[in-house]
């Protein structure tokens, strides 16, 4: 697969537009539209730029994208499911967290009670990561 195509997948992947995928990973627009779209040279040839290592690292670590998946040497892009749900976690964690999510639910009359919500969570997540460990020794015994 090639860069632009994996880019793409990312982006893709996770809802976001190249505006907003830029954010995240702190780079601008214009460079993940070279990524993907890439430049039009004057004699009518595209050429597309590459991420730096400093762009690999960090969509490595704010998406736990594989760095293998990135770079074309695996078809695998996340690097297991164990770091998707510490992903997940992450992010749910500092949404209830967040000012203006809990202004929303107010101005919605949604009632939230953060330190049960995060027990809730935590109880989920921890019966989710149960089964997936399961289901990881269970495919690592199969392959034995």
């Amino acid at each position: 697969m090639s860069v632009p195509t994996i880019i793409k997948n990312i982006i893709s992947y996770f809802k976001h537009n190249n505006s907003s995928f830029s954010k995240e990973i702190g780079v601008t627009s214009t460079t993940i539209d070279r990524y993907v779209n890439g430049r039009k040279e004057s004699n009518g040839t595209v050429t597309y730029s590459k991420p730096t290592y400093d762009v690999i690292r960090e969509i490595c670590i704010k998406f736990n994208v594989s760095s293998d998946y990135i770079l074309g040497l695996s078809d695998e892009m996340f690097v297991s499911d164990k770091l998707i749900l510490k992903h997940l976690i992450k992010n749910h964690e500092r949404l209830i967290k967040n000012p203006i999510f809990l202004e929303y639910l107010k101005t919605q009359k949604l009632q939230l009670d953060i330190e049960k919500s995060k027990k809730d969570i935590s109880d989920k997540m921890k019966l989710i990561e149960e089964a997936l460990l399961n289901k990881l020794e269970n495919e690592n015994n199969k392959k034995s």
